[in-house]
Order: structure tokens, then C-alpha cells, then sequence
């Protein structure tokens, strides 16, 4: 009796010791489900932002490569930046050749009221940099300024600059506003700033063409 009554107590001990294993390989299994769910949600939203990013340069690269009519061609791109960006407004500016100025050249989301009070600014690029609030030169003062000029007749709850700048050279800036406050990732920054290149590049080239025009002109 004492011989069954043993084994049967080894039979249960051990089908306790079953189940724990069953049960600790389950929540092994399950946690590593979740976690491999994790990473394809991951990677997921890792591929439908690269497409994002792609199709936006592509969108944008297409029309700066059909057209050297500047107006027309800005305000295009701003169009499709907005979208790309998922902004509810945004302006391009572009420096004054005379003077060191910025003059908006194209807008999109507010109304001509504001735009006529933001129309010049009186500074080089908006790019945002480093600076030495203890000790700023003149251009972040200017910069700082121009921002402040923008900030209190846009209502909008965030603003986010990109110069632009192609050969060594700083053209303008472009801007995108949105009505809550948004913090751009730095993949939305890396976006913005390859925008903002394409954009120089189609400034710098349509301006050689008006120069190229302006010279046959004036030899004809």
C-alpha cells in the first residue's frame, strides 16, 4: 500500500511539474508572439513611411524637373509638400537680390491679409542653426526677429523651417505651420530638408535661365 500510494504521489508531483512547464512554455511562446508582432508593426509603419518619403520626393522632383516658370513651379511644389508633410499651411520665401530680404513667393493656408503682413522679412533665411542666446550676432537677431514676425500674424500652434540652400549657397526658406502643436521626428526633418534642396536647386536653375533669356535679349 505504501508502495502504490508512493508511486501515485510521484505520478501527480510530476504531472503538476508537467503542467508548470506547459504553462511557463505557453507564456514563452505568447511573449514571443508579441514581441515578433511588435517588430513587423514596426517594420510596417518603417515601410509606409519610406514610401511616404519616396513617393514625396519623386512628386516634388517631377514637377521642379518640367518647369522653369518660377511662380508657377512654387507654388505647385508648396501644394504638394503640405500634403507630403501633412501640414495645414506653409509658405516658400526666397531672397531679395537687392537687398537682404526675404520675400514670400508663394503660400498656401492663410489669407492674403496675412501674407501681406509677412511679406517681407527683414533677414537672410529662417534656418533655425546654433545660436548663443548669452551672445547672438546680428543674423540670429534678424532671424529671430523675422520668426517673431511670423509667429504673431500666422495662428498656427507650431512653425517648422528649412533653408534653402544649393551649391554653397542659401536661396531662401520654406516653411510648413500647424494648428496644434506637432513635433517633427527627425525623419520628417531629413524629408523636409531634401525638399528644401530640391527647391534650391529649381530656384538656382530658373534664375540662370531668366539670366540666360535676359542676356540673348539684350544681344538680339
Amino acid at each position: 500500500m505504501l508502495f502504490l500510494a508512493k508511486s501515485f504521489e510521484d505520478m501527480r508531483l510530476a504531472l503538476v511539474e508537467s503542467r508548470e512547464q506547459e504553462k511557463t512554455y505557453q507564456h514563452d511562446l505568447e511573449r514571443r508572439v508579441e514581441e515578433r508582432a511588435g517588430e513587423l508593426l514596426l517594420y510596417r509603419d518603417y515601410l509606409l513611411r519610406s514610401n511616404r518619403n519616396l513617393a514625396a520626393l519623386n512628386a516634388v522632383s517631377s514637377i521642379l524637373s518640367h518647369s522653369l516658370e518660377l511662380t508657377e513651379t512654387l507654388n505647385i511644389t508648396l501644394d504638394r509638400v503640405i500634403i507630403a508633410m501633412d501640414a495645414d499651411a506653409g509658405g516658400i520665401y526666397l531672397n531679395d537680390e537687392h537687398s537682404d530680404e526675404l520675400v514670400l513667393a508663394a503660400y498656401r493656408g492663410f489669407s492674403d491679409v496675412a501674407a501681406s503682413l509677412i511679406g517681407r522679412l527683414p533677414c537672410g533665411d529662417l534656418s533655425s542653426g546654433q545660436r548663443n542666446p548669452s551672445s547672438p550676432s546680428e543674423g540670429d537677431v534678424k532671424m529671430s526677429l523675422c520668426r517673431e514676425i511670423l509667429e504673431a500674424n500666422l495662428p498656427f500652434g507650431s512653425l517648422f523651417y528649412v533653408p534653402l540652400e544649393a551649391m554653397g549657397e542659401t536661396l531662401g526658406s520654406i516653411f510648413l505651420a500647424n494648428s496644434e502643436q506637432t513635433v517633427f521626428n527627425s525623419e520628417d526633418e531629413a524629408l523636409f530638408a531634401s525638399i528644401g534642396w530640391q527647391v534650391a536647386m529649381a530656384v538656382r536653375n530658373a534664375r540662370l535661365y531668366e539670366t540666360v533669356q535676359w542676356k540673348e535679349k539684350e544681344h538680339a
